[in-house]
């Protein structure tokens, strides 16, 4: 195996006036002050190959300078290079540094490094797993797209944003984690990723965005978090094995397209007290009501469950009538909320009331009639989003 070593103490070539400012061993290199950024030639054709060691510092004309970064295509197209191992003394990778490195198996990304480019590692297509420091924020546009046999990568805690088509065609990566601290996952983020299994969408994310999900065939079930107000065009799209959606009481908007041919689709469970509103589509000047569902599939196939106050809504709102079976969710109270000797009465859900006062004595609950003074009111949220307004007192 061919093996290129960055060595500190390297015979110098003329220095002229190219992209790059010196090329040491067979490598590019710019320098900036006391530090020195691995570049690409000036007609791009660098080709390394084998396993490349970048150093941590290099030395011109009897002066030492730290290597900090990785530069735009610095590595790209070099097809045969099999490994890569990156210095502490590197913070930032930059786009499309590895782009199209079919054959790199191996690379050490330090905690170093604070940075990655779009594209960085775009059709990388022979890693297979990947951890990205804890000092990266933002997972840029297609840094990993095409890494098609990518089966596993950690993302840290600290990062906020997935870019745009990230993990575009992934096609083998079968789970991903992502942290609750993430706000954004941009358009055809997952697009492609036919493998994934399971997902689980923070808190904090407010749309599902474009294509996110499109064509993640194996995913049989999602749970869309409180928060999220809006499922875009083509969002889940092509999801061919997706049997389950949950849609909470957050989101007023569904546009054209964002469950089409999900045709393993069999409950729906939507817990927005209002019909979510259907985008309408655009095309060669005409406009019509989109389609947010395959109509056809789920006429015969898929039971959509609602707030029962809200089932006349459903039936007669805009491509939320195409479902034939519309059914109420069930209503689910949780005695263990309140704690001992509560008492509690006029606890709402939808149109349903509990008018007796009950007494909780060990782990029963007795009914009480008598007439009481309202102490504290309290509010209680489920874990489907169901909202429980309750009037309790502790004692009589």
């Amino acid at each position: 195996m061919k093996k290129i070593l960055f060595s500190p103490f390297l015979t110098l070539l003329p220095l002229i006036a190219l992209a790059y400012d010196v090329k040491l061993d067979g490598i590019y290199y710019n320098f900036s002050g006391d530090e020195v950024e691995v570049t690409s030639s000036n007609d791009n054709t660098t080709n390394y190959s084998g396993s490349v060691v970048i150093p941590e510092s290099v030395t011109y004309h009897n002066k030492t300078y730290s290597v900090t970064s990785i530069g735009i295509s610095a590595f790209a197209k070099s097809s045969n290079m099999i490994s890569v191992t990156i210095p502490e003394s590197v913070t930032k990778i930059g786009g499309s540094a590895f782009l199209g490195c079919s054959s790199l198996t191996s690379i050490t990304i330090p905690e170093s490094v604070t940075s990655i480019g779009h594209w960085a590692f775009q059709g990388c297509r022979g890693l297979t797993s990947l951890n990205i420091p804890n000092g990266v924020t933002i997972i840029d546009q297609g840094v990993f797209s095409s890494c098609t046999s990518l089966k596993s990568v950690n993302i840290p805690e600290c990062v906020t944003s997935i870019g745009g088509g990230a993990f575009n065609d992934c096609g083998s990566l079968a789970s991903v984690t992502i942290p609750n601290g993430v706000t954004s996952i941009e358009n055809g983020a997952f697009h492609g990723c036919r493998s994934l299994k399971s997902i689980t969408i923070p808190e904090g994310i407010t749309r599902i965005g474009f294509d996110t999900f499109k064509g993640c065939r194996s995913l049989t079930t999602i749970i869309i978090p409180n928060g999220v107000t809006s499922i875009e065009c083509e969002a889940f799209m092509d999801c061919s094995g997706l049997a389950s959606v949950t849609i909470p009481n957050t989101v007023t908007n569904i546009e054209d397209e964002a469950f089409q041919n999900c045709r393993s689709l069999t409950d729906v469970y939507c817990y927005a007290p209002e019909p979510p509103s259907v985008s309408t589509t655009e095309y060669d000047g005409d406009v019509w009501d989109g389609y947010p569902f395959d109509q056809y599939y789920i006429k015969e196939h898929t039971t959509l469950h609602v707030p029962a106050s809200s089932l006349e809504k459903y039936k007669t709102a805009l491509r939320w009538s195409d479902f034939s079976n519309i059914v109420a969710l069930p209503i689910e109270i949780t005695q263990e909320f309140f704690p001992e000797g509560t008492r509690w009465t006029e606890i709402r859900l939808d149109t349903l009331m509990y008018d007796d006062w009950y007494s909780k004595v060990g782990n029963e609950w007795v009914p009480n009639y008598e007439t009481i003074e309202y102490y504290v009111q309290g509010e209680y949220v489920d874990k489907y989003g169901n909202t429980y307004k309750c009037v309790y007192t502790n004692g009589p």
